[in-house]
């Protein structure tokens, strides 16, 4: 019996799957309750999520701790998030060199205690070390979920922040295939061969796991058919 070969092409169908709407950044940390390990100067946990990324301690923008071991700051976002990426700046008008060499940690759960090896000790919490000064911003990758963002020093100083930015992540579109499974960015879904005179039905699952609505429009396209109708 003659058979017939069928290829549905996923760079048509891609054009199923593009968010109509436009966005910007959702930075979580404005929204968050931010706390630190103690305040010095009156420069309290507040001003480094306040949306202002002014450096001059003279602004009441920038937030302070004493001069203790491993002083922290911290953000707790209200909720557990998907986050991409966080950014630091550091204070402007004096002293830089304090906010050097320290740990961003992420959890999804309360941390346990005061210390970067408490801390790190935490079953579930993401570590990342900067070594070096903190810029203005200093971008530092997530990509994961988590509800409480802690800022450390290594050492005895103290830290000051003039804002955290805490960037909500824009998920990924998934698509999978019926019939072969997951369907790669700009891959083929090759259908292959059948018997013919076989209806035969392909299903394609798509899940949106971004926070922006997902809107799909267009018309499904298949090509490089041989021997069969669409």
């Amino acid at each position: 019996m003659p058979q017939f070969f069928r290829r549905v092409l996923s760079a048509a169908l891609c054009l199923l799957f593009i968010p109509s709407l436009s966005f910007a950044q959702v930075n979580l940390a404005v929204s968050g309750t931010a706390s630190q390990s103690s305040t010095g100067f009156g420069g309290i946990a507040s001003r480094a999520n306040d949306g202002n990324t002014s450096g001059v301690y003279g602004d009441r923008s920038v937030s302070h701790t004493r001069n203790t071991f491993q002083p922290w700051w911290q953000v707790d976002l209200g909720a557990v998030e998907s986050i991409s990426t966080i950014n630091l700046f550091n204070r402007t008008d004096c002293c830089a060199a304090r906010g050097s060499d320290f740990h961003v940690f992420v959890s999804d759960t309360p941390f346990a205690g005061d210390t970067v090896a408490a801390a790190r000790a935490q079953s579930g919490v993401l570590d990342v070390f900067v070594s070096g000064r903190m810029g203005r911003p200093t971008e530092v990758d997530i990509n994961r979920t988590g509800r409480y963002v802690r800022v450390q020093l290594s050492g005895t100083n103290y830290l000051q922040i003039s804002e955290v930015q805490v960037f909500q992540g824009l998920g990924e579109i998934e698509i999978i295939s019926s019939e072969s499974g997951p369907v790669n960015d700009g891959g083929i879904d090759d259908q292959g061969t059948e018997p013919a005179g076989t209806a035969k039905t392909d299903t394609y699952t798509i899940t949106n796991t971004g926070p922006v609505p997902l809107t799909l429009s267009g018309v499904p396209v298949a090509s490089n058919f041989v021997n069969v109708q669409d």
